[in-house]
């Protein structure tokens, strides 16, 4: 990880980049004073935004003179920035030799990427919980529907009432009594 400090100037949300191969790219840009007081940008393309609330919201939050860090990580040969904060220190002069840099405790930029996670995975498991009884039925019904001939089931009713002694073994084990089984002995000719 490579992080840089600087002394924010601006930010731009949406700027064209040329590519090294001819074209342009939509990006996003920052312009900053680095530790040594030259001025500099980085620009990166903006689809990775909507994957990085943390840098987004962090780059939104930065006021022209506001010290900061920028945190990066290497990925297929190019440092991509994954989170941005306001520093409470003067910018440090740039050495030659990447340092680690101290986080903060908790950054101002909302909630990360895991408690975002855990709160999807628990609606959908509540979602989930909701939706199982429905399941259930979905495929009782389909599976007395299919045995309906096996069974001899004449009627929709006699269908459904399948149905529902499958739903019931499903959900509580029973099986009801011996009588209320159609039978199921099949005729050889």
């Amino acid at each position: 990880m490579s992080d840089i400090t600087g002394k924010f100037v601006k930010y731009e949300p949406s700027v064209q980049v040329e590519k090294k191969a001819g074209g342009t790219y939509n990006a996003w840009r920052i312009v900053y004073e680095d530790g040594r007081g030259d001025i500099k940008s980085i620009s990166k393309p903006a689809a990775g935004l909507q994957y990085l609330p943390a840098l987004k919201n962090g780059l939104e939050s930065l006021v022209a003179g506001d010290s900061f860090v920028m945190e990066r990580q290497e990925k297929d040969g190019f440092q991509n920035p994954t989170k941005i904060y306001k520093s409470g220190g003067a910018v440090q002069q740039a050495t030659p030799t990447p340092e680690v840099q101290p986080r903060p405790a908790q950054a101002a930029s909302g909630p990360n990427t895991f408690e975002v996670n855990n709160q999807l995975k628990e609606k959908q498991m509540k979602f989930d919980e909701l939706r199982q009884p429905i399941y259930v039925r979905q495929t009782a019904l389909k599976a007395a529907s299919e045995l309906a001939e096996v069974l001899k089931l004449e009627t929709e009713q006699a269908v459904l009432e399948q149905a529902k002694r499958f739903v019931r073994f499903i959900e509580t084990g029973d099986t009801g009594s011996i009588e209320d089984m159609p039978n199921d002995d099949i005729e050889v000719d």
